[in-house]
């Protein structure tokens, strides 16, 4: 009987500072306060600190009572904070692999700590902030993907620093990984939550955005993936020298009005398709793909953004390869498009033909590779974007190289 008291008390208390957790989220991140709403609030001797499933958040009394008499309130905020960021990122979180858990803990901790949310003291946190610098010297940002290949290349994270959402021995947390609908329940969560998320949190908006862009409209993540990067130059021609040397005159050292800047212009720059066209590879959705993607292409050139499409086959080699335009209409191609292969998947050889070519002067705007993500990948970085357009039933489970794009398009 006095156990049961004891528990009793114990889990009002865990109650209340998970309510006050909750009122600090909701201040401070209204948007995420709604996603957080989305998971029912349980606790249990049997969770170690802090678990999700996607339908509950379960955490273990004593644990919330330790963190908030040693760190303050604001320790259980970032514990149901970090539990909420699991279920909204499980989409891309994606495949799991050796150093996947790790890579998804530096990750939610990444975005716990430039949220200002305080865990483990100031020690930790430097340490923290120590392999945050050390893997964006090698990728430029910090993503589960990114996380993973720093691990992979032998590289060494002390994982107590990064340990507070529990998982499973078997793999992960119970994350709705394998159940479809929780899956889509989620993906609906992150594209509700990512309008509402502000400028102040950019690497929490670029995840969400991620999500919610990739899993309801890959139409629109191709859109994102081929868009040119503006780049500005002088104009001399709109440029007026009078007010500019009368304002050195007047001011000394300093001009009036600096010169006008505008877009560049006339720009041609190539877009490599590859088609996977390995004894794995259908006809079918071939050309549903080419359809689609050449559409997209279409309607974003422009007079002053001129796009030249290169289509390369390749399986284990390259098989073909045709150039062109909008111009030349996109329709007559596809008329007369059939895919030549049949022998097993190497994706380097695209990969050494496009270099190859921007050593020859060509742009390349960016590689979009449609396959079933089963071959060998090139393991640098290319000097160009990329993206792996995954179809099949295996395409969730396929873990695309740190430096692209992973896209799951529709069979």
């Amino acid at each position: 009987m006095e156990l049961q008291i004891v528990k009793s008390e114990r889990e009002k208390l865990a109650r209340l500072i998970e309510e006050d957790a909750e009122k600090k989220i909701a201040a401070l991140f209204p948007y995420l306060s709604f996603a957080l709403g989305k998971t029912e609030k349980t606790f249990s001797d049997g969770v170690g600190t802090i678990k999700t499933d996607g339908k509950e958040i379960t955490a273990n009394p004593e644990f919330l009572i330790r963190i908030t008499a040693a760190e303050g309130t604001d320790a259980a905020a970032t514990a149901y904070m970090q539990a909420t960021l699991s279920n909204l990122l499980t989409f891309t979180f994606g495949s799991r692999s050796e150093n996947s858990d790790l890579a998804a803990d530096v990750t939610l901790f990444y975005l716990t700590d430039e949220m200002k949310l305080p865990f483990g003291g100031k020690l930790a946190a430097e340490k923290r902030k120590a392999v945050y610098k050390s893997i964006k010297a090698v990728f430029g940002g910090v993503t589960k993907k990114f996380a993973e290949e720093y691990l992979a290349r032998g590289n060494e994270i002390n994982a107590e620093i990064f340990s507070l959402l529990e998982r499973d021995k078997t793999g992960g947390e119970k994350e709705p990984r394998g159940e479809e609908e929780l899956i889509k329940f989620w993906i609906d969560v992150a594209a509700d939550v990512a309008p509402r998320v502000g400028g102040e949190n950019a690497e929490l908006k670029r995840a969400v955005e991620e999500i919610a862009e990739s899993a309801n409209d890959y139409i629109g993540l191709f859109r994102k993936f081929l868009k040119k990067s503006e780049k500005l130059k002088s104009s001399d021609d709109e440029f007026d020298y009078i007010l500019y040397t009368y304002g050195l005159r007047l001011y000394k050292n300093v001009p009036l009005i600096e010169n006008l800047e505008y877009r560049q212009d006339h720009e041609l720059s190539d877009v490599i398709i590859a088609i996977d066209t390995s004894g794995s590879t259908k006809g079918e959705p071939v050309m549903k793909f080419l359809s689609e993607i050449l559409g997209i292409i279409r309607q974003a050139e422009s007079e002053t953004d001129r796009i030249r499409v290169r289509i390369i086959q390749c399986d284990d080699k390259i098989r073909g390869e045709e150039v062109v335009s909008a111009a030349d209409g996109f329709e007559n191609y596809l008329k007369s498009f059939g895919l030549s292969g049949g022998g097993g998947t190497d994706f380097r050889p695209v990969f050494d033909r496009a270099e190859k070519l921007m050593k020859e002067g060509v742009k390349i705007r960016g590689l979009i590779y449609f396959t079933d993500g089963a071959g060998i990948y090139p393991k640098e970085n290319p000097p160009f974007k990329t993206c792996f357009a995954l179809y099949g039933e295996k395409a969730d489970k396929i873990s695309v190289p740190y430096y692209a794009y992973g896209i799951k398009v529709k069979n």
